[in-house]
């Protein structure tokens, strides 16, 4: 009678300890793909950065409306646009994301002027011959690129 007794009081404890093991390992398995879904996440924000480059420098691939340059310490693709009043969009990362500034020419633009697009680690603006690449590195070492054809690029320093 007395080891009937110890074992109805044993019961609650062990099924108490059968939900938090069950649950530990939800929450280890859960957070597992948590990473997964935010690794992927990234490689898309970084895949929709590249195309976007990619697309604005073909729009606008026309004698001396494209060059690089910079924008405070930041490399930047450089978009001249406007017969009478010049102005130029300054396509660039800083801070962790993709910007988009567009500014009279006759003005200073500043790297924190830009408009943030997508979430983005860094970028990278390479003239090869007539390729620009283009490569956005990525938090785990993996870097996208991709090249886009242009017939029309200027390099400025």
């Amino acid at each position: 009678m007395k080891s009937t007794h110890s074992l109805q009081r044993l019961l609650p404890v062990l099924v108490l300890a059968l939900f938090l093991l069950l649950a530990g390992l939800t929450v280890i398995r859960s957070a597992g793909a948590y990473q997964k879904i935010l690794s992927r996440s990234d490689r898309l924000d970084r895949a929709m950065a590249l195309t976007y480059i990619a697309e604005k420098a073909r729009q606008n691939d026309a004698p001396g409306a494209l060059r690089l340059g910079r924008i405070g310490d930041c490399q930047a693709l450089v978009i001249t646009q406007g017969e009478a009043v010049l102005y130029d969009t300054y396509i660039y990362c800083y801070e962790g994301s993709l910007r988009e500034l567009m500014i009279k020419r006759e003005l200073t633009p500043e790297a924190d002027m830009g408009r943030c697009l997508l979430p983005m680690e860094g970028l990278e603006l390479e003239p090869e011959g007539t390729l620009l690449k283009i490569r956005c590195p990525g938090p785990e070492g993996e870097t996208l690129e991709r090249a886009v054809a242009l017939r029309s690029l200027e390099v400025t320093p």
